[in-house]
């Protein structure tokens, strides 16, 4: 995951360094350019779900090529900052959660102090399983499943080079099977896709060229 996360950050700030000249400079004044102009950005975020419902905050980052200021493409990463603490069979059981995948998303009107933002994230899911008194090294790790996460926001314009950006928006889960079997006091229960669809609150910041 911090492979993962590193790979990311990486994209984004190799896309601000190789962002294209905007201007031509063969004329006696520079003008701009009408064809594609390619930035990127980078950043962090944290984001408030939850699970079989209870609540799980998740904290992560990604960053994406942003094309004419409006349309950007990139990828992601979060992982659980607190369980979600969840019971089966009269057991208590934490869920450790992890994601990563593609984010793609367009903004209404780069350049303004507040910009919408519509957005999704599609990836694969890792959930890990542990009793309460479990140590890290006792979870039970399962991948379990594919999720998307379409949200809408806004963006807020704090810096010309950052950006605050809060969303909202719906977890669909599919393919989702996570059982509690191979833990200590085992239970024939499982979560599935149910159990892990649901509202998404979430805050990022983020740096770069827009």
């Amino acid at each position: 995951m911090k492979r993962f996360m590193l790979a990311i950050t990486c994209l984004g700030l190799t896309f601000q360094t190789v962002a294209q000249d905007y201007y031509d400079t063969t004329q006696p004044s520079p003008r701009k350019r009408t064809g594609l102009s390619v930035t990127g950005f980078s950043g962090g975020m944290m984001e408030l779900s939850r699970v079989k419902g209870n609540s799980l905050l998740t904290a992560g980052g990604g960053g994406a090529a942003l094309f004419n200021k409006r349309f950007f493409v990139g990828g992601f990463g979060q992982r659980t900052l607190n369980p979600a603490t969840v019971r089966a069979n009269n057991q208590a059981y934490n869920l450790h959660f992890t994601t990563g995948g593609l984010w793609a998303g367009y903004l209404s009107k780069p350049g303004r102090l507040l910009t919408f933002q519509v957005d999704t994230r599609l990836g694969w899911t890792r959930t890990g399983v542990s009793n309460t008194t479990s140590s890290a090294n006792e979870r039970f790790y399962v991948y379990s499943g594919f999720m998307a996460t379409p949200t809408a926001g806004v963006q807020i314009n704090v810096a010309p080079f950052a950006r605050i950006n809060l969303s909202g928006g719906y977890r669909f889960a599919t393919n989702v099977d996570v059982p509690f079997s191979n833990m200590p006091g085992s239970s024939p229960e499982r979560l599935g896709n149910a159990d892990f669809n649901g509202a998404v609150g979430s805050i990022s910041v983020i740096f770069g060229s827009f």
